[in-house]
């Protein structure tokens, strides 16, 4: 007898194969037995570690971030291989082939309430605030897991206790920078805030701001961000845009397959990479009230657009 395969089925099957795949990375990251208090202190190198003082610096340009590692140690760049992953980087000891001792990835916002109940502790990397966590698994292996906030996504740092030692140089020497190379603690900048709207961000200090710089009958507020070169600004490479719920319903419907999931301000939404008018763009829409927020920028002017978006926050003005 032919069996007739369906949409029915294939959705079916989809589903099953996204459970088990999120079953797989709940497995290997975060079942543990019982919670431990985080200790300042990272535990003494173990004797197969060498060369702790002859450091090699791993620079990621793309996302904008570089640190240093044992001179001897390797680093391998890979796919993820999940739908909540974006980028996934690996740091090994030599002799180390088939596991990791370091890793860091980009996830997805929601990645992280796999944790969010977990035994935790405030940490500040290069002036950027995160979070550390500790975790226990059934194996009786400790893992170190920090989580840092990144152009809409999370930026994971982990570690085996037996290498918290290198775990803890890499750390003390991350660096983050802008997509020029520009390093981000440098780049000098202002503050924009609006109280009718309660928001605010921060901009580079030589870029303008032009509120309501065009007319909309679904646009309630705009404003765009624009760099000033011989006393010339150039329209539209970065804005932000609060429109009706209709609009923001409709604005990248055709898009829906391609979105991913971002949080900003703590206010979970969704981007969009796309071309409008051969020009390469990102936006992200984010649930604002009765409204929604738009905020994109030509993708030439990302690095600008990262700072607006790592820096924003919903005021909470009584």
């Amino acid at each position: 007898m032919k069996l007739k395969f369906n949409k029915k089925h294939f959705l079916i099957i989809f589903f099953l194969a996204i459970l088990v795949i999120g079953a797989f990375l709940y497995w290997q990251f975060f079942i543990y037995d019982s919670s431990f208090k985080l200790s300042d202190d990272p535990s003494p190198p173990p004797e197969d570690i060498e060369n702790l003082d002859q450091l090699q610096t791993y620079t990621n340009r793309e996302f904008g971030f570089e640190f240093q590692y044992p001179a001897d140690w390797e680093t391998k760049e890979s796919p993820y291989g999940s739908p909540s992953g974006k980028f996934l980087l690996t740091i090994n000891p030599p002799k180390i082939e088939y596991s990791s001792a370091l890793s860091i990835y980009m996830v997805t916002p929601e990645w992280l309430s796999l944790v969010s109940n977990r035994d935790t502790s405030d940490i500040t990397i290069d002036g950027i605030k995160g979070i550390k966590y500790g975790v226990d698994t059934k194996a009786d292996i400790r893992s170190i897991y920090i989580a840092l906030p990144l152009r809409g996504y999370s930026l994971i740092l982990k570690s085996g206790e037996q290498y918290e030692y290198v775990f803890s140089k890499v750390v003390s020497t991350f660096k983050f920078f802008s997509a020029s190379g520009i390093p981000q603690r440098i780049v000098e900048s202002k503050t924009y805030r609006n109280e009718k709207w309660d928001f605010e961000f921060q901009y580079p200090s030589d870029w303008i701001i032009k509120e309501n710089y065009f007319g909309s009958l679904v646009s309630k507020f705009n404003l765009e961000v624009v760099p000033v070169i011989g006393g010339t600004s150039f329209p539209d490479p970065v804005f932000i845009n609060i429109v009706t719920a209709d609009f923001g319903d409709h604005a990248f419907q055709y898009l829906n397959n391609t979105a991913l999931e971002v949080r900003v301000g703590d206010v979970l939404g969704k981007r969009y990479d796309y071309e409008f008018e051969g020009m390469q763009r990102v936006s992200i829409l984010l649930p604002f009230g009765k409204y929604q927020m738009i905020l994109g920028a030509e993708k030439r002017y990302e690095d600008v657009f990262n700072q607006v978006i790592d820096t924003f926050k919903f005021l909470d003005i009584s």
